[in-house]
């Protein structure tokens, strides 16, 4: 084990927590737990991937932080390069947030499908 590199041990590490994490979730949820924990991976994934707009916009516009569309309207004038910056973080973390929302969806309606054709055969 000391011969391992850390990347490998936080790997192994990682590993045998997620396998207790799925044994107890497949006793309390069954069949969807791993409904569950996709969306909760999908969720994480994206959240992050919604901060990476905002991290971009403080470092290119100078720490301001966007967190609707009436702020980007609200300060300046309306051709202010600022504005439209704001516009394209705030809207990029909506559709992020969409498409996460979507995902679920759907995956929750497939594994719900498949648990009733399961049933009634």
């Amino acid at each position: 084990m000391g011969n391992r590199k850390p990347d490998e041990r936080l790997a192994a590490l990682l590993d045998n927590y997620l396998s207790i994490i799925h044994v107890i979730g497949n006793r309390l949820l069954g069949p969807l737990w791993i409904t569950f924990f996709e969306s909760v991976q999908d969720a994480v994934a994206l959240g992050c991937l919604v901060q990476i707009p905002s991290f971009l916009s403080k470092i290119i516009l100078g720490g301001k932080e966007f967190t609707g569309l009436n702020m980007c309207w609200a300060n300046g004038s309306l051709w202010s390069v600022s504005n439209y910056a704001c516009t394209a973080v705030v809207l990029s973390d909506y559709t992020l947030w969409a498409v996460l929302i979507f995902r679920i969806l759907f995956r929750c309606y497939r594994d719900l499908k498949k648990l009733t054709e399961e049933k009634s055969s």
